[in-house]
């Protein structure tokens, strides 16, 4: 008998409970595994080829359809109708140095060559010496893809593979903006200048003579020889672009209120998906990037937004599926035609830009019940 109490009690718990789910989630059943950026039987899809997404500035970032030339792997993409590719162009033109040394100018005293033998960092290396310390090898900055834009000043990430290095800085041949000394180790490792944007990106003025990047520097106190350096994957980043969607270099989507289709967005937690994969093959000029960060903003009077940023690791050879999360509330005085969601993606990590070329697909908005 008490067999038979304990189990009927427990029977009436799963009824309870289910019960009690389904009235968490009552109301909601059109949302439930609807992507809210594909819907109505596929008569409206604003996937990365739709032509949808913007680009906050296209000299700063570039989106290209690849699903007819799709990458070799496809293994765990659910779909292959929508793959593009995702860069951050690097406004250096010849960084891989497979150009030769179209770019940088020498001075008396110094030499800069394509070196393709032992030590060489890439396929192609730019070897250089400085037997007269007073001078440098320099590249303009004005021959940058931007052109270096008027405005009051530009704010630069630079970035290289370098070996046996001593001094260099951007200068405008006069005085220094800033310079560095890397202490290289002799093993053709990564720099990045500044490491954090927000604070130390170097700024060059436009009221001043032609800016330029120097392996050597003006500074008597810091100046010295150098026998023998080895300089490759050298890459130039802006990174004071404005951008409306609170990522520079970045494409973004925004979702309207109400769209014939599909249900209107509503308060609540929605989860913004990418699925992502490294570049399998890179062309002239082409890096990996360092990562990829996902934003999605809140465009109601609240003004919220989160920021996901992913760093490349070995993972990033097969495809993965990555998110960022954010809450709303929508109030019942907006209409229809009203953005409420601005969704962004941006091939590098925000804090620690870079330009790097990526596959991305398949964007998704779902409401988290």
């Amino acid at each position: 008998m008490m067999n038979r109490i304990f189990a009927l009690a427990g029977i009436l718990n799963l009824v309870l409970l289910f019960s009690g789910c389904e009235e968490a989630i009552g109301g909601f059943e059109e949302y439930v595994g609807v992507n809210l950026l594909e819907y109505n039987s596929g008569a409206a899809v604003h996937d990365f080829v739709s032509g949808d997404w913007i680009l906050t500035d296209g000299t700063y970032v570039a989106l290209a359809d690849r699903s007819g030339t799709l990458p070799v792997d496809t293994a765990g993409l659910p779909s292959t109708a929508d793959v593009s590719n995702l860069e951050i162009p690097n406004l250096a033109a010849n960084g891989d140095f497979n150009g030769g040394t179209a770019g940088w100018a020498t001075e008396a005293g110094t030499t800069a060559l394509i070196h393709t033998g032992v030590n060489a960092i890439d396929t192609d290396t730019l070897q250089f010496s400085i037997t007269n310390q007073l001078n440098q090898i320099n590249f303009d900055l004005s021959a940058l893809a931007d052109g270096l834009v008027a405005q009051a000043s530009y704010r630069f990430l630079f970035s290289f593979r370098g070996t046996a290095i001593t001094v260099f800085e951007v200068n405008d041949t006069v005085s220094a903006y800033r310079s560095w000394n890397t202490n290289a180790d002799g093993l053709g490792n990564l720099y990045a200048f500044p490491y954090d944007i927000s604070s130390y990106s170097v700024v060059v003025n436009e009221n001043t003579n032609t800016p330029t990047f120097s392996i050597g520097s003006v500074d008597s106190d810091i100046r010295s020889v150098q026998s023998e350096g080895y300089l490759d994957n050298f890459r130039v980043v802006r990174t004071d672009v404005p951008s409306a969607s609170g990522l520079p270099s970045a494409i973004y989507y925004e979702v309207l209120l109400d769209e014939t289709g599909r249900a209107p967005l509503v308060s609540g937690t929605y989860r913004f998906s990418v699925w992502i994969r490294e570049e399998e093959t890179l062309g002239a000029n082409e890096f990996h990037p360092n990562g990829v960060t996902l934003r999605i903003n809140d465009l109601t009077t609240n003004g919220a937004g989160a920021n996901a940023s992913f760093n490349r690791d070995a993972g990033w050879a097969a495809w993965q599926k990555i998110s960022a999360t954010l809450s709303i509330d929508i109030e019942s005085s907006y209409i229809a035609t009203d953005p409420i969601l601005r969704l962004s993606v941006m091939p590098t990590v925000y804090n620690d830009q870079d330009c790097g070329i990526m596959f991305i697909a398949q964007p998704t908005l779902s409401l988290i019940p």
